[in-house]
């Protein structure tokens, strides 16, 4: 056997408690039974027929998991502990576990100390090179082809990634204890002009490595992939980074007030861009991003082996939680019950959630459970918050800004500092709505 009953018991009446918070359901398993089962593991009851259903669908549902990911026991039990982990942070059952002191504070990466950056860069690289190699272990999961079906061009993608991104960071936690993802705000690279964008000090040797060919520089220098060494090709197939006034139309403007609007892959039924006058969605600009970057990130199967994959979809995530904050404060929505099911059978609302929790559903990723139990970000960099703490070598406030101009990145020492980008890197919503929107500010988002 690759992992016993009993814990299979555990995980599957942890999934089936979850179910039952965040949709209203109701599920033939009695409270009590629940706190023995999750907190005294020796004497679980685990004869109902409810247990052995579970049982079972666990336990076919990590063996498929384990053919499609072509992975060994270790891997399915490695993979198993994460979620289970995962869950019961969560949902910590009958209180008596302490409460954390603080949410976890996802930032920007560029704002992150040298030592914060250095710990998180670490966990990443021992997550690659210890033995088992856990890194590959969770990026085969998002290559699988009926995952790719299930977290891509509709609804479940926001929900898929937040998901995906919390087990990682639970894996990098496991590694060096008390680190946090981070995300890479790619508007801020935006706003340099040109080709000065490869050149951003997002791509320094203090930070992601550099932007094109063999990536030689930076902690994920030489990372070995299925393809050969780490590449980049930014800017090399076309793309662009993720576009300011697209971020700030999603965080604050009222007309966009469904999650139907922002996770149309092909914008077809997206919002209007309001300087283009064509259709643009959330999932739209980050795919341009993942092209703008080139090579592995590119390419949907490839994408992950790059870890900056992780540092964008962080920023996607954050974005999302702009939204939702709009949804929920501004517009009076419930952004966990805002699932139209786009996309097809595979983001049907109640269609399972392939390749990380058994027994969780597409809607389970649209929970307000995380944020309100795990983590939190800080708002992006603007000259109010003093570039969210950032040193002036990595990003600076534009001479003459408000206090809710984005910060700009710099380039690289040694080369010349270009003027910021002009129209296209500026909202279409006025300082004053914005602030009265309570969207740029120093503040975490609650």
């Amino acid at each position: 056997m690759i992992f016993s009953n009993r814990e299979v018991v555990i995980l599957l009446l942890l999934a089936a408690y979850t179910s039952a918070a965040l949709l209203g359901h109701k599920y033939n398993v009695p409270p009590e039974c629940m706190e023995e089962v999750i907190f005294d593991y020796d004497s679980p009851k685990d004869n109902s027929t409810l247990n052995k259903d579970c049982v079972k669908f666990v336990s076919d549902s990590y063996r498929k998991l384990q053919q499609l990911i072509n992975g060994t026991d270790d891997d399915i039990n490695y993979i198993r502990s994460l979620t289970r982990e995962g869950m019961a942070l969560l949902y910590p059952g009958s209180g008596r576990e302490k409460r954390q002191a603080a949410l976890r504070a996802r930032r920007e990466c560029r704002s992150l100390s040298s030592e914060e950056w250095r710990r998180l860069a670490n966990a990443i690289r021992r997550l690659k090179f210890d033995p088992g190699n856990r890194f590959d272990t969770m990026a085969r999961i998002h290559a699988m082809p009926a995952v790719i079906a299930n977290a891509h061009d509709g609804s479940s993608i926001l929900g898929w990634h937040r998901v995906f991104l919390y087990l990682f960071e639970n894996a990098l936690r496991r590694k060096v204890p008390g680190v946090v993802l981070c995300y890479w705000d790619s508007t801020i690279d935006y706003l340099i002009p040109g080709t000065g964008q490869a050149q951003s000090s997002s791509f320094s040797h203090d930070m992601f490595g550099n932007s094109r060919g063999l990536v030689r520089t930076g902690p994920f220098a030489n990372f070995p992939t299925p393809w050969g060494p780490l590449r980049r090709n930014f800017g090399g197939e076309g793309g662009s980074l993720m576009r300011p006034h697209i971020v700030d139309m999603i965080a604050s403007d009222p007309r966009i007030r469904s999650h139907g609007q922002i996770v149309d892959g092909q914008g077809a039924t997206g919002f209007i861009d309001s300087m283009t006058g064509q259709r643009t969605s959330l999932e739209a600009e980050h795919q341009n991003a993942h092209v703008a970057v080139g090579a592995l990130m590119a390419v949907i199967p490839n994408a992950p082996w790059d870890p900056l994959f992780y540092f964008h979809h962080c920023y996607i995530d954050y974005v999302w939680q702009l939204f939702r904050r709009k949804l929920r404060n501004r517009l009076g929505i419930d952004p966990a019950r805002d699932y139209l099911g786009h996309g097809g059978p595979a983001h049907a609302p109640n269609a399972p959630l392939l390749g990380l929790i058994p027994g969780w559903r597409n809607i389970h990723g649209y929970s307000n459970v995380f944020t309100q139990r795990v983590y939190r970000y800080h708002f992006h960099p603007v000259c109010g918050n003093g570039c969210s703490g950032s040193t002036r070598r990595l990003m600076y406030c534009p001479g003459g800004g408000s206090q809710y101009r984005r910060c700009v990145s710099n380039t690289m020492p040694g080369m010349v500092q270009p003027p910021v980008l002009g129209i296209a890197g500026r909202s279409t919503a006025s300082e004053g709505e914005k602030f009265k929107a309570g969207y740029h500010d120093s503040r975490i988002i609650e």
